[in-house]
């Protein structure tokens, strides 16, 4: 694999845990038209490829690799086609994580971005659509591996997304995270048209939210508050992620006004 970046093209991933607006994100980029995207294209290498396929699951593209090197080759090969200058690629940290923190080579070709919400709204979340959730799929801990793995292998913290942050205030959330990538900021990125993208079809209902939206808007947290009341295990959960949820809070503290 040629390690070096190609000119005037970058390889962003933004890395995240379930339920975390990232899609919403995700849309945020579709708008800005100056970023070719994948959408959590190592899910099938953990979905499909190591055999954690669940019910939830939809609609699966049968030419899609597979494997860890397969797709990583497919997102190689798929930004050098592009015509468009960046390639923005959603993911979990989960889904490739035992292969990723091997992989010193990728990781320092790509630009890591990490997103992360209040564990209180994402579990709610995550729990309204799964009510069998697990500990382990909350996210939070593979996140934090990853963020300190890419900050060994690179030298510098990358850039954190707090999804409290971005909704509050989109537009000076959106504009921190392209000055942080080199990139322009994109006005139009603050609000789209409403739609659905078939890139979503792997997750159609999980997506219904933002299929329906048209910008970023705040989340009422009493109604999460509530669901974890109602169920002792959400708040067990929640205990055990707030800390990792506060270690991203304190690091964006402390890079936000360097970045400023």
């Amino acid at each position: 694999m040629n390690t070096n970046k190609q000119q005037d093209k970058k390889i962003i991933f933004l890395w995240t845990h379930p339920r975390s607006l990232s899609t919403a994100f995700e849309r945020a980029m579709v708008a800005r038209e100056d970023m070719e995207i994948l959408h959590e294209p190592f899910g099938y290498l953990f979905y499909l490829g190591e055999g954690n396929c669940t019910d939830h699951m939809g609609t699966f593209d049968p030419s899609h690799p597979t494997s860890y090197e397969g797709i990583k080759k497919m997102i190689i090969e798929k930004a050098a086609a592009s015509d468009k200058p960046n390639l923005f690629v959603k993911d979990m940290a989960c889904h490739c994580l035992s292969h990723i923190l091997k992989d010193k080579e990728f990781l320092s070709l790509i630009d890591s971005t990490f997103l992360v919400r209040d564990p209180l709204k994402s579990i709610s979340s995550h729990y309204n659509l799964n009510k069998n959730v697990k500990r382990d799929e909350i996210g939070y801990d593979q996140a934090w591996t990853l963020f300190q793995r890419v900050a060994e292998v690179t030298g510098k913290n990358p850039p954190i997304i707090i999804a409290e942050e971005l909704e509050e205030n989109p537009a000076k959330a959106l504009e921190e995270y392209a000055k942080a990538l080199g990139l322009p900021p994109r006005k139009d990125a603050v609000n789209w048209d409403e739609s659905y993208l078939d890139m979503w079809d792997t997750w159609k209902d999980w997506h219904e939210d933002v299929a329906r939206s048209k910008g970023f808007h705040k989340t009422d947290r009493t109604k999460h508050e509530q669901n974890l009341k109602e169920h002792p295990h959400l708040q067990e959960m929640y205990q055990y992620h707030l800390p990792l949820y506060q270690k991203f809070c304190n690091v964006y503290k402390q890079t936000v006004p360097l970045q400023g």
